[in-house]
């Protein structure tokens, strides 16, 4: 729902969406190589033409989300129902994306014959196990970050009776955002089945795409909650400092 600017960005891009999740969303390459027909291929091919485009408009939602909410971290007045607002739209809009994304596998699965399918799939898989093993050096990296935004703040908040609950707050944050952040990039077993099935069903993309935006509730609620607790530590003065180093990892 990131590498980039901020743990806005990274709430927001690097988790990445439901639809990144789809494995055939990755399989243009593949179609053009494996499906013969010339007629089928074209309107498989134009499926893809339209996802691209959705893509780009998704990340630029993306990226203008990621901004609103490294505001409201800057913020010292944002409150929690301020947080919960911004969330319960990014939900709907991640939704609406979600919805468009889905309709188009559908008819990419029933364009294909099962042993396209088939061959396209583990071709596609292929290559996502080595995305898988960039993501884990990326959440190694983003631990790291994680410690060094803890050490920032508590140079900031550093006589002993705010540093330890400062420190109690930090801890908690991270330790919820390494459990939701493994949990949205790994697939269990039978997410992972569902997905390579060609006749998966709306219903079943619905619900597994309405299971990755819960988790990244998890996620924003998590940064929502921290910084409710650190504007209770913190004067106003210090909040520049404070949510500089929220939003720098």
């Amino acid at each position: 729902m990131l590498i980039g600017a901020g743990i806005a960005l990274y709430l927001l891009l690097f988790m990445g969406g439901a639809q990144d999740d789809l494995m055939i969303m990755h399989g243009e390459k593949y179609v053009k190589k494996v499906v013969v027909d010339k007629d089928r291929k074209g309107l498989i091919l134009a499926e893809y033409k339209v996802i691209k485009g959705i893509q780009k408009s998704y990340q630029k939602m993306n990226k203008k989300n990621g901004k609103l909410l490294k505001e409201l971290i800057k913020n010292y007045q944002t409150d929690e129902t301020t947080f919960k607002s911004f969330f319960e739209k990014l939900a709907e809009d991640e939704e609406q994306v979600n919805d468009q994304f889905f309709s188009h596998r559908l008819i990419i699965q029933e364009k294909l014959t099962q042993e396209e399918w088939d061959e396209i799939m583990d071709k596609i898989q292929k290559s996502v196990s080595k995305d898988e093993k960039t993501v884990g050096k990326s959440l190694r990296s983003f631990e790291k970050d994680l410690a060094k935004m803890k050490s920032k703040i508590l140079d900031v908040l550093n006589e002993d009776f705010r540093k330890d609950k400062a420190e109690a707050a930090i801890n908690e944050f991270i330790e919820s955002v390494k459990k939701s952040g493994k949990e949205i990039v790994e697939y269990a077993p039978d997410e992972k089945e569902l997905l390579l099935e060609k006749n998966t069903s709306k219903k079943e993309l619905d619900q597994l795409g309405d299971e990755i935006i819960n988790q990244w509730l998890e996620l924003l609620n998590a940064v929502a909650t921290l910084h409710s607790e650190l504007h209770d530590i913190a004067t106003e003065e210090e909040w520049p400092k404070v949510s500089k180093w929220m939003n720098k990892i």
